[in-house]
C-alpha cells in the first residue's frame, strides 16, 4: 500500500531538486518522508520614528525560515504536513503569529492546524489536521494506489495553506514545462 506513496515521494523529491530545494527522503519503519527546508520572502514595509520623531519608512523583510516533511499517518491513512516555521531564527509557536507572519488570514485556522510532537524528530511542530484530510480524500474517493494521489492532496493543502506549498508549486510548474518541451 505505501510502495505507490513511497515512490510519489521520490518523484516530488527529485522535482524538488531539479528547482534547487534543499529535500531529502527520510525512511522510518518501512515508510517513507519527504523533508524540505526552504526560506519564505514577502516585502514588508514598516514605518518607524527616528530620533527626530520623523517618520522612516523601511522596506525590510524578515528571513524566514520554513522545514517540511510529509509524512503518511498510519493512524488516519493519509499524508499529513508538519512544518516548523522561524522568523529571524527564533520558532514561531503562536497561531496568530503564523497567521501574520505569513499572511494567512483564515478564521478556521485554528481548526485546521495544531501543534505537537514531531514525528520524526524530536521538538515540537505544526502539523495540518489529518482528520480534514481524510474527510477531503473520502469525499473524491481517491487511492493512495493512484498515481495523482500525492499531487492531488498537495493541491488540496494549496488550497488552504498557500504560503507552505510554495516549493510543491513551483516544482509542479517545473515538471508541467518540462514535459510540454518534450512533447512540443
Amino acid at each position: 500500500m505505501l510502495q505507490s506513496f513511497n515512490k510519489q515521494l521520490q518523484k516530488l523529491e527529485l522535482q524538488l531538486k531539479q528547482c534547487n530545494y534543499d529535500c531529502k527522503i527520510v525512511t522510518q519503519n518501512e515508510s517513507n518522508s519527504l523533508y524540505i527546508s526552504w526560506q519564505y520572502s514577502d516585502f514588508q514595509t514598516c514605518v518607524e520614528k527616528d530620533e527626530q520623531c520623523l517618520d522612516v519608512v523601511h522596506n525590510r523583510a524578515p528571513i524566514i525560515n520554513i522545514r517540511e516533511w510529509i509524512v503518511y499517518s498510519k493512524t488516519f491513512l493519509v499524508p499529513v504536513l508538519y512544518f516548523q516555521v522561524y522568523c529571524n531564527g527564533h520558532f514561531v509557536s503562536k497561531l496568530d503569529e503564523l497567521e501574520q507572519l505569513l499572511n494567512c488570514h483564515d478564521e478556521h485556522l485554528h481548526e485546521a492546524v495544531g501543534m505537537g510532537d514531531h514525528p520524526i524528530e524530536s521538538g515540537i511542530c505544526w502539523f495540518i489536521h489529518p482528520c480534514q484530510t481524510k474527510s477531503f480524500f473520502d469525499n473524491w474517493s481517491l487511492s493512495i494506489n493512484e498515481s495523482r494521489y500525492l499531487d492531488t492532496w498537495l493541491s488540496y493543502i494549496q488550497c488552504k495553506f498557500a504560503f507552505l506549498c510554495v516549493p510543491f508549486y513551483e516544482s509542479r510548474l517545473h515538471a508541467t514545462k518540462q514535459q510540454s518541451e518534450l512533447q512540443g
